[in-house]
């Protein structure tokens, strides 16, 4: 399904994160990541931003259509039905979230030259900016 990096859509259910985020069906939101291989939307609502699945989002309006950018493969035995981040930020303090985003980066960036290249560093990019937008969001 694409997504219109920028495109303000409507929430078609309740998101209740942790009680600091909460969103609910009807608010609209702006799409600033979209994020399919980790079934993840990155959308901001009066200033703070929350991961969310894409599947929550109805489209209203935005300019064009975007592929998803350099993404990392998601294999298919990590696809559990539960949102490992998004169960951590709903249960956990926000400086477990944190360590445990930083941790992943750093074993990604240590192990690429070593195991999967290029992937690993996409990996690690992509702890790093969930990292930035968990400190962002505090």
């Amino acid at each position: 399904m694409k997504k219109i990096i920028g495109g303000v859509y409507l929430l078609n259910k309740d998101y209740l994160g942790d009680p600091r985020k909460e969103l609910y069906r009807g608010d609209a939101v702006v799409l600033k990541r979209y994020l399919p291989i980790f079934k993840q939307a990155i959308v901001e609502f009066d200033g703070m931003k929350f991961s969310i699945d894409p599947s929550y989002l109805d489209f209203i309006e935005g300019d064009a259509p975007v592929e998803p950018q350099d993404e990392p493969q998601k294999p298919a035995h990590y696809d559990t039905g539960i949102d490992t981040i998004a169960f951590l930020r709903a249960n956990c303090p926000s400086e477990q979230v944190e360590g445990f985003l930083r941790g992943n980066a750093l074993k990604y960036l240590q192990r690429y030259d070593k195991k999967n290249g290029l992937e690993d560093l996409r990996k690690a990019k992509h702890y790093v900016e969930m990292l930035i937008e968990e400190v962002e969001g505090r």
